[in-house]
């Protein structure tokens, strides 16, 4: 292996067994077998394990067939709805458990950041386990010590250093091991889901130093739900589904890939759940959903296309002076934007029975992605007759030449426009 290459995956797979005294059997048989096959076999040397491919009763497969490399100071991103087989993947690269199929190699040493609080003792206070993690990661006690403050420094925990890690939010666990792992200047580190954690301060904070440890040379995989995040930091982007790699690839087209698989999964509201709704009942929304630009109703709308929302809401009396909002959010539920009807909708007639109150967008200014309308519907005293969070699940695609290359790593709005070069003023026509 090219001593660029930190890790190759070689058509890896892992297997599970739902039930429990079927998967102890497989265990003992697995071992045994393994065994064997490494005292009559040198192809063991490449790490290639002899586990029977085929799955077994009660079994399925957590990951399948990945392969792919890493080289030095490369960012890879793994992305996909839970149960995909990332923090699987992310196990077995940090050799908590092994595959059942394929192999991996890696070269130098890994820090890995794979759960909250993984590796600290409860019991003990945060500077003992910052000792004793440290020297797990291959730090001398005499470096552990001279950059203790510095770790502490950057975890934020403050005083809280000191007092046992049972005590801690999951945020201060997920800061100290972050300034841990981090600080160990390792060649590979693995993080999963962690960087979500935090505030924006120190969220910035853990971006410098992944590019800090990037230059230095330092390879990551990170798992993410956040798919702009990922393409911030990431070089190349594999999605994950059913333990697969469906697509390694570029950030861009691999988010419009993951927005694509996650429609799939969206599900289908023909009538909304009563689950987290609040209101009088004088109004009821039986069905929100978002129709394109040739009206018809759909998952997916186009940037810059025209695109409506439409709610379709049972009134139990004759009301007038109503207002209704629809508001979007992105999936990490930020505010993108909210549409109110003030203005227009108090002289409405609204009889007994069922209406579709709609609004009609001239275009979509929103960049791709998935998102999620709130619906809410108050009188004119602002008594909310009927809210409800999720009423509808959709996703933005971009296709128009100009705004392709475009998306949300820049923020959430296109904002359509011209350009133009005036000639500059002279000198005199400023005296």
């Amino acid at each position: 292996m090219s001593d660029d290459v930190l890790i190759r995956c070689e058509n890896v797979g892992k297997k599970f067994c739902r039930d429990l005294k079927k998967s102890l059997w497989y265990g003992v048989k697995d071992s045994l077998s393994e065994l064997i096959y490494r005292r009559s076999s040198s192809v063991a040397e490449d790490h290639t394990l002899s586990a029977n491919p085929e799955l077994r009763s009660g079994e399925f497969w957590a990951n399948q067939g990945i392969s792919f490399e890493l080289r030095r100071g490369e960012c890879l991103g793994l992305i996909g709805h839970n149960g995909a087989g990332k923090t699987t993947l992310l196990k077995m690269l940090n050799g908590l458990i092994k595959p059942d199929v394929g192999y991996i190699r890696i070269q130098g040493n890994v820090s890995a950041l794979i759960a909250l609080g993984a590796g600290f003792n409860p019991v003990l206070t945060g500077r003992e386990n910052l000792m004793v993690n440290s020297l797990i990661l291959g730090r001398s006690r005499s470096a552990t010590i001279g950059e203790m403050n510095q770790i502490i420094s950057f975890s934020e925990i403050g005083d809280a250093i000191d007092a046992p890690v049972r005590t801690y939010s999951s945020g201060m666990q997920v800061r100290l091991g972050f300034a841990i792992a981090a600080q160990a200047n390792p060649d590979l580190m693995l993080v999963d889901e962690v960087l979500a954690v935090g505030d924006n301060a120190f969220q910035k904070k853990c971006y410098d130093r992944i590019y800090e440890l990037r230059r230095q040379g330092t390879s990551f995989i990170i798992v993410s739900h956040n798919p702009y995040q990922l393409e911030r930091l990431c070089d190349s982007i594999a999605v994950m589904s059913a333990g697969k790699i469906l697509k390694l690839t570029d950030p861009k087209e691999a988010i419009h890939l993951y927005h694509l698989e996650r429609q799939k999964i969206m599900p289908k509201l023909a009538s909304l759940p009563d689950l987290q709704r609040e209101g009088t009942g004088q109004a009821r929304f039986s069905r929100v959903y978002v129709a394109d630009h040739t009206n018809m109703p759909s998952t997916e709308i186009e940037t810059g296309q025209k695109f409506s929302v439409h709610a379709e809401c049972a009134f139990g009396e004759p009301l007038r002076d109503i207002r209704v909002r629809f508001m979007i959010y992105s999936q990490s539920n930020t505010l993108i934007c909210n549409i109110g009807s003030v203005g227009q909708s108090e002289s409405w007639e609204n009889p007994e029975g069922t209406s579709c109150i709609s609004f009609y967008a001239e275009d979509c200014l929103i960049l791709a992605g998935a998102y999620f309308i709130e619906a809410v519907i108050v009188n004119a005293r602002g008594e909310r007759l009927d809210r409800i969070g999720q009423a509808c699940l959709f996703s933005v695609i971009t296709r128009q030449h100009a705004i392709t290359e475009q998306t949300a790593s820049a923020g959430l709005i296109y904002v359509a426009g011209k350009w133009s070069r005036d000639p500059g003023f002279s000198k005199e026509s400023t005296t």
